[in-house]
């Protein structure tokens, strides 16, 4: 057999299993009110937004809006990224953070390690460079939160103990908006966003403050991105955290519902 034929041929096997991104697809639903009967006209204003005109030609009151990115697959859908905020149409649905005026990631990892549940939450803020033309963002780590054994859902204990950091601080003065980017509960975040469920027990999420989810799995929005780097770091320290405890018992000197809540400087 001639080794060059045979090595020419593996490339080709190796070129053959071309991975193919799925085809995206951003789904806007508005939701109108009105009592009317009779021709109504969806149209895209300047701004991008959806509108609805009735047979006289006036604005019809939009109840809600949900924008989701997400591509078909075999089981369900993979939802990307959600929001209940208005979206420009035909546009990048990182473009849903230019809703927010300041945006915070939340991700929470959780490992067992000698028999103790140990959860790692990490806070990232996110801000556009110019909020004009909403082309360059950038992001840091704020603060993280350590849990053990918490009965609790450790991803709900984050986003509270965030929000009222969030709500206690100089920020929060009743004008700016936040967007809270999360990627678990995708089926609750609706209601509550709309506070008809609590966020976390009984507290509900305060006024001008609300959730968009993002997955960590890809890389399609700024969203998206900045879910995924706030997972590396929740998982580096819980890796971390690993190493230093798996091989003796000092974990045993951590009280049960133990939490720790750190800013990084």
């Amino acid at each position: 057999m001639d080794p060059n034929n045979s090595h020419h041929h593996n490339r080709t096997n190796k070129k053959s299993r071309t991975y193919h991104k799925k085809t995206r697809i951003h789904r806007v639903d508005a939701y109108f009110d009105s009592k009317e009967e009779g021709d109504f006209t969806l149209i895209v204003n300047k701004n991008g937004e959806l509108e609805i005109h009735d047979s006289n030609g006036q604005k019809i009151k939009r109840e809600a809006v949900k924008s989701q990115l997400f591509y078909e697959r075999e089981s369900k859908p993979k939802v990307l990224s959600y929001s209940d905020s208005q979206c420009p149409a035909f546009s990048n649905a990182s473009l849903i953070l230019r809703n927010f005026d300041c945006l915070c990631v939340i991700d929470t990892n959780t490992r067992k390690i000698r028999d103790r549940i140990i959860s790692v939450s990490f806070a990232c803020l996110g801000l556009w460079s110019n909020a004009e033309e909403y082309t360059s963002f950038r992001f840091w780590p704020e603060l993280f939160i350590d849990s053990m054994d918490y009965k609790e859902k450790p991803e709900r204990f984050a986003w509270y103990k965030v929000i009222e950091l969030i709500k206690n601080g100089p920020d929060y003065d009743g004008q700016k908006t936040f967007g809270i980017i999360v990627d678990s509960e995708l089926g609750e975040i609706s209601a509550i966003n709309s506070r008809d469920v609590p966020l976390y027990q009984n507290y509900y999420l305060p006024s001008q403050i609300q959730l968009v989810f993002a997955s960590s799995d890809k890389s399609d929005t700024v969203q998206n991105i900045m879910m995924k780097e706030c997972d590396k770091l929740a998982t580096a320290r819980l890796d971390r955290f690993e190493e230093v405890h798996k091989s003796n018992d000092s974990l045993d000197k951590f009280p049960l519902n133990y939490i720790n809540i750190r800013k990084i400087a």
